[in-house]
């Protein structure tokens, strides 16, 4: 994460469906939280948030949905090119790698 005088840096992360998106400018996805949460952290594209019900809960950013989801030499060929994407918008390109690497491996 970038670090300015003020701190960590948050980045507007697009949204890639498919391959043939990702050479094309896309904007920012926003991720929208119940109006009654007041957002706390953001940590790994988690937000802990305070409801003053329920305490604190969590949700994860749509550009990080399926990033914990993924189920790696279990997960379907759709779930692989999810979790490349996302980590590639992201920037995460080990993890990139190791979707590639299992697809690689199921593919022979």
């Amino acid at each position: 994460m970038p670090l300015s005088l003020e701190g960590p840096s948050i980045i507007l992360l697009p949204e890639y469906l498919k391959l043939d998106e990702v050479d094309k400018p896309k904007p920012g996805v926003i991720t929208y939280i119940d109006k009654d949460l007041k957002p706390i952290i953001l940590k790994g594209g988690f937000v802990y948030s305070y409801a003053r019900a329920d305490g604190i809960r969590g949700q994860y950013l749509t550009t990080h949905s399926y990033i914990n989801s993924w189920r790696s030499n279990n997960d379907s060929d759709e779930g692989h090119l999810r979790y490349f994407l996302q980590n590639l918008a992201a920037h995460r390109y080990l993890e990139c790698v190791e979707a590639a690497r299992v697809c690689t491996k199921y593919s022979s």
